[in-house]
């Protein structure tokens, strides 16, 4: 993704009022701090529970979500639907939505900077 299209991206939202007071409560496991260094070549890993990769039954996962431009937070921004367009969309025929597809392998080539299953789908408490 390059800066151009990083800066198009519309801004996060911050969802941390749905969290209860436990999950806010807890603390990020020690041994997370660790995964920047894992999978470093000439690097010892000595586990700290962490299960092999191999033994996750995934090789890849894949999704299809709809295009990041789909619904728009501010209604009435210069190209973004009426707030009426709704109604024109129920006498419309049916259109098939704009997708992405996103996979996600069980291995990269630069585990550091991107985003793999070896490393996301390990577990700490």
């Amino acid at each position: 993704m390059s800066t151009r299209d990083i800066e198009k991206l519309p801004k996060s939202l911050d969802f941390s009022h749905h969290l209860s007071d436990i999950a806010k409560a807890r603390a990020p496991s020690p041994l997370k701090t660790f995964y920047k260094y894992y999978g470093r070549p000439g690097l010892l890993a000595l586990a700290g529970g962490i299960p092999h990769p191999d033994y996750f039954p995934f090789a890849t996962l894949e999704a299809t979500t709809l295009a990041i431009d789909t619904y728009s937070d501010t209604p009435g921004e210069p190209g973004s639907p009426s707030p009426l367009s709704w109604l024109w969309n129920l006498f419309s025929p049916p259109a098939k939505p704009r997708t992405t597809r996103i996979t996600v392998p069980k291995y990269v080539s630069d585990p550091i900077n991107d985003v793999n299953l070896a490393t996301s789908l390990q577990y700490s408490e």
